[in-house]
C-alpha cells in the first residue's frame, strides 16, 4: 500500500468507541470527537454511549504519541501536535480541578462557575456534563 497506508484503532473516551485513523504516509492523524479544537466547542463526554473523561485524558495520551504533522478533530480547524499537547493539558487541567473541586464540597453551579473562569469550559453544552463529572471524578 505504501503511502496509502490507514491504520484504524478504536479506542475509548469522548465515547466508549470512537475511532481514529493514522495515515502514517501523509503524517496525518484523524480523531474525530476526541478532539475539539475550537474555542466555541467544548470538549464534551458522552456518558450516555460509554465516554470517560478519565478514558479521554488517556486516549489524548495515546494520541500525543503519534508522530503526526496534522491532526483533524470533530469539530474545528486542523492542529499541530504541539496544538493537541495544549488540548491535552486543558482536558487534564479540568480533569484535575473538578477532582478538587468535588473533593471539598463544591456543587455544580461552583464547579461550574470555576470552570468557566479558569478554562473557558462549564456553560453551555458543557454544563451538561457536570453532573457525571461529579460521580467521575470524586
Amino acid at each position: 500500500m505504501g503511502g496509502k497506508e490507514i491504520h484504524l484503532r478504536e479506542i475509548q473516551g469522548h465515547t466508549q468507541g470512537d475511532t481514529i485513523a493514522w495515515l502514517p504516509g501523509a503524517r496525518v492523524l484523524v480523531a474525530g470527537d476526541l478532539v475539539t479544537t475550537a474555542d466555541s466547542i467544548p470538549v464534551i463526554v458522552n456518558y450516555a454511549d460509554g465516554g470517560s473523561w478519565l478514558a479521554l485524558e488517556s486516549a489524548l495520551d495515546e494520541l500525543a504519541a503519534y508522530d503526526f504533522d496534522y491532526l483533524i478533530g470533530g469539530h474545528g480547524p486542523v492542529i499541530s501536535k504541539s496544538e493537541l499537547l495544549t488540548f491535552r493539558q486543558k482536558v487534564s487541567g479540568i480533569i484535575a480541578r473538578v477532582r478538587t473541586l468535588v473533593r471539598q464540597g463544591s456543587d455544580r453551579e461552583a464547579i461550574a462557575a470555576a470552570l468557566l473562569a479558569e478554562f473557558n469550559w462549564g456553560g453551555g453544552l458543557a454544563t451538561g456534563n457536570i453532573p457525571d463529572m461529579m460521580q467521575e471524578l470524586k
